[in-house]
């Protein structure tokens, strides 16, 4: 016989956990998330969609663009050939990337390095277009959470995770004076270091921000590094 555990017994756990100096805590924050902020008051429109709705967004517009609704077809072959059903954006960059590696000057699967750069550029454009929003007031769910990160003195920092390209957390962080580090350092041309961020030697008070899947302000450059615009 399955116990069932009360509720409440359960949120007082979770209670003492989040309110404790002491503990390392971490948040993850996923695709839905934006989700829960509504334009303007309408119900039916988040801020940012989910993935399948920035997915949807992507493929309407590709499937628009006489440029890049053939090489849509195509890839959308491979995904069935593969016995891929309903392949999202992450997974239709993942695999023109892949294809794009070994392509060199010829062509793969019926795609050029030329149609897979204009399929990837294409792609990165349209979510960064989806992606690029600003939170509409300091009442947010952002805010909210920004708000309880600095509540507490901690001996541990706050580590916050996500898979979200949005800058809305830093929006938040910023709005509510909160100082967090992402993994960049420098003002002019803010560079990735990764050394900074294993030997962590920064104060607890400054929240940790790690983006799994990059940001729309982040761009690498060859032989040279991951960067972030300002």
């Amino acid at each position: 016989m399955t116990m069932i555990e009360d509720p409440r017994r359960q949120l007082s756990y979770l209670q003492q956990c989040l309110s404790s100096d002491k503990k390392p805590l971490g948040l993850f924050l996923g695709a839905g998330c934006p989700m829960a902020i509504r334009l303007n008051g309408d119900e039916k429109r988040p801020l940012i969609p989910d993935v399948a709705g920035i997915t949807l967004i992507v493929r309407d517009d590709l499937a628009q663009r006489p440029d890049c609704e053939p090489l849509l077809k195509i890839v959308d072959e491979h995904f069935a050939k593969d016995g891929r059903d309903t392949p999202t954006m992450e997974d239709m960059l993942t695999h023109i990337r892949a294809l794009r590696a070994v392509v060199g000057k010829d062509e793969v699967r019926g795609l050029s390095a030329e149609n897979l750069d204009k399929l990837d550029d294409t792609i990165c454009q349209l979510i960064h277009r989806v992606a690029d929003k600003m939170l509409p007031n300091s009442e947010t769910p952002y805010h909210r959470t920004a708000c309880w990160v600095d509540a507490v003195r901690r001996e541990n920092p706050i580590e916050i995770f996500t898979t979200n390209y949005d800058l809305l957390m830093e929006q938040a962080f910023e709005d509510t004076r909160v100082p967090y580090f992402d993994g960049f350092a420098g003002v002019r041309k803010p560079f990735f270091d990764l050394r900074a961020m294993e030997e962590d030697m920064l104060p607890p008070r400054w929240a940790r921000l790690w983006k799994l899947h990059g940001s729309i302000n982040w761009y690498q450059v060859a032989d040279k590094g991951v960067f972030r615009r300002i």
